[in-house]
């Protein structure tokens, strides 16, 4: 059993483990959010089933660049492996 409050848990990854892993959230924060304004634009604004799961791989891409990982390249391509199975039910 974990004694901590959430936000006291969250606070020492945001402050701790996440920051060392994604960079501070400033930058990551407008990594990720020039990316999805990408992402969007090429659909024409909407955000669809498929956009999300090219904006959730945008992220993992933004955190592989600042601290490469395995974890990052699995979730990304889970996330693009996700758009066949939305196409998949969507045809």
């Amino acid at each position: 059993m974990n004694d901590n409050s959430v936000l006291q848990d969250a606070e020492g990854l945001i402050n701790g483990a996440r920051q060392s892993d994604y960079g501070h959230p400033a930058d990551n924060f407008y990594n990720i959010a020039q990316g999805w304004n990408v992402i969007i634009l090429a659909n024409d604004g909407e955000v669809d089933a498929e956009c999300v799961a090219l904006m959730m791989a945008w992220v993992k891409i933004c955190r592989q660049l600042n601290k490469p990982s395995r974890d990052n390249l699995v979730d990304g391509a889970g996330y693009l492996g996700t758009i066949e199975l939305i196409q998949d039910r969507t045809q």
